[in-house]
């Protein structure tokens, strides 16, 4: 490698390395959980370190639920289905171990978002939808800190189910 290339790389890592800093931590740390190799699943220690920033600043649990809707949201377009079940494996872990969190109320509702995104997809693979709400609605009865479901919801819900799958229960 001569000097002007090794010159550019190292510019363009030093402007990589800016963007990053003036990143959001929360972003950072979502960002952190998708592997470079899309075959690989989710990068467990970074979502072990996205849980405790959630545990230790409980006032980001919703905007890093929002966001995590966000990069699904971008994924499912692309038909990145990788991408989309390790978002929705990373809401789920932050469910189960934000239980007692004061902001769990509003990540629910990303929760529930991402799950209508899923379903209103039409994609073949739902069952990372249906994983996702059987998800939600055991975390809905067994926490006492969020909410039940309004009757919109559930009647929404119910709706988007049966019309992706007519077979299917709820």
């Amino acid at each position: 490698m001569d000097s002007i290339t090794w010159q550019i790389e190292t510019e363009r890592e030093l402007r990589e390395d800016e963007i990053r800093k003036k990143q959001r931590k929360y972003r950072r740390l979502v960002d952190s959980i998708y592997p470079r190799a899309i075959t690989d699943g989710l990068i467990s220690s970074n979502m072990q370190k996205l849980i405790f920033y959630a545990i230790s600043h409980p006032e980001k649990l919703e905007r890093i639920g929002e966001y995590l809707v966000l990069r699904m949201s971008r994924d499912l377009g692309r038909m990145r289905l990788v991408q989309v079940k390790i978002a929705v494996e990373a809401m789920d872990q932050l469910l189960q171990s934000c239980h007692s969190s004061p902001s769990l109320p509003q990540f629910s509702e990303n929760h529930l978002k991402m799950v209508q995104k899923l379903l209103e997809s039409n994609n073949p693979k739902m069952e990372i939808a249906v994983e996702a709400m059987d998800q939600l609605l055991q975390s809905c009865h067994s926490s006492p800190s969020l909410p039940q479901f309004s009757e919109n919801h559930l009647k929404m819900v119910q709706k988007l189910l049966e019309s992706n799958n007519p077979k299917m229960e709820v």
